[in-house]
């Protein structure tokens, strides 16, 4: 949840930033946004077939990775066609992510209550990035970092994968 956190700040600054920088018109970029919306929605429904039973920490790990790989596109080529492939590739996991974090904790929480704290926490940890990464990327961006912080994530989801991936 705190990927996704992440994941949410730095696409909401990069992306339209780097796409502005490409000459793309703020319409164009309304227009890959948009996109990439419908890819998320269309992948967070489908993501509704995935069994109980068939999430675990090893899944999510998998998803981890190939956000990671979603976000090698922009490390290596900050192109309008990379930037505009990485946000809709990158969707797909991020609506998958997002669809298999919550069922993944709630064998442990306790009743009702517990279900409640768990996702209350899970949003916190998704919502503390949400706020604070933005900030720093934007920063990060006027000094001319912009592929650094792409590959910071690339670098902190393949990690994260890995974790889960080798429990």
């Amino acid at each position: 949840s705190a990927l996704l956190g992440v994941v949410t700040g730095v696409i909401g600054v990069l992306v339209p930033t780097v796409l502005s920088d490409n000459g793309v018109s703020a319409s164009g970029i309304g227009i890959a946004v948009a996109a990439s919306s419908g890819v998320w929605a269309l992948a967070a429904a489908s993501s509704g077939r995935i069994g109980r039973r068939e999430i675990d920490v090893r899944l999510v790990g998998l998803v981890a990775g190939a956000l990671a790989l979603c976000w090698a596109l922009p490390v290596v080529s900050l192109s309008s066609a990379s930037v505009v492939g990485f946000l809709v590739l990158a969707a797909v996991c991020r609506a998958l992510l997002g669809a298999l974090v919550y069922p993944l904790g709630v064998p442990s929480a306790s009743g009702e209550a517990g279900g409640a704290a768990l996702s209350g926490l899970l949003t916190l940890a998704w919502a503390l990035p949400a706020l604070v990464v933005p900030v720093l990327v934007g920063v990060a961006a006027e000094q001319g970092a912009t592929r650094a912080v792409f590959a910071v994530v690339c670098v902190l989801a393949a990690f994260v994968a890995g974790g889960m991936v080798t429990t």
